[in-house]
């Protein structure tokens, strides 16, 4: 015999996303704290991997900024951790009558001045031209190619006396960060690890969610 629908399409439909998205925040709830997990563990081997991060610890950024071996892994290690100790994941019920949900996922603004204060970028510099406050973390995120010293420059060594043993800084010239790896805000090298990062991140989600949806 013939079926009567009785209910409303639009009811039909509102009763269908009720229960796709109670089932899609139980599925989210299970999954969170890998999403999180291995969210952190992508964006921190990125940053990690980076060019830029290599060269702090072992090539020509660390001899410009004259950093040491404790000073150069230190800062690395604390940025990296900031990072990714800083994610979160968001599940946001559909508010509309075609979505089901969206997740979201946040990482701390960097080139902030909350940011720069909660790493060891920075150090006092003596020498024999005098000292000042050397900001190499902000140098190397925000200021791109520009002069960041005027009148001195970067003369490669050995030299036993200072800091990282490899560079000097001497008169003439100008200083500016290398243009390999000069970053802005909004482009420097933790936002370009964050974005490689994306297609692994979509990944993850994809597959932890199918994995509590299970």
């Amino acid at each position: 015999m013939p079926v009567k629908v009785i209910t409303s399409d639009n009811e039909l439909r509102g009763r269908i996303l009720f229960v796709l998205r109670k089932r899609a925040d139980a599925a989210f709830r299970r999954a969170r704290s890998q999403i999180e997990l291995k969210s952190k563990i992508a964006f921190a081997k990125n940053i990690r991997e980076s060019p830029t991060v290599s060269s702090l610890l072992n090539g020509r950024l660390k001899a410009d900024f004259g950093l040491d071996d404790e000073t150069s892994t230190k800062a690395v290690n604390e940025l990296i951790s900031y990072v990714s100790n800083n994610v979160n994941v968001f599940f946001n019920i559909g508010r509309d009558k075609q979505s089901v949900a969206s997740i979201s996922l946040t990482i701390p603004p960097v080139d902030t001045s909350a940011f720069l204060t909660a790493i060891s970028g920075s150090y006092q510099s003596v020498g024999e031209y005098g000292g000042g406050q050397v900001n190499w973390l902000e140098w190397l995120l925000t200021k791109g190619t520009t002069v960041v010293i005027d009148g001195f420059s970067v003369e490669y060594g050995p030299f036993e006396s200072s800091r990282s043993g490899s560079a000097l800084m001497v008169e003439g010239g100008a200083f500016r960060v290398d243009p390999e790896f000069a970053g802005v805000e909004g482009d420097n090298f933790i936002t370009r690890a964050i974005n490689q990062s994306l297609n692994e991140l979509r990944t993850i989600l994809r597959d932890e969610l199918q994995r509590s949806l299970k």
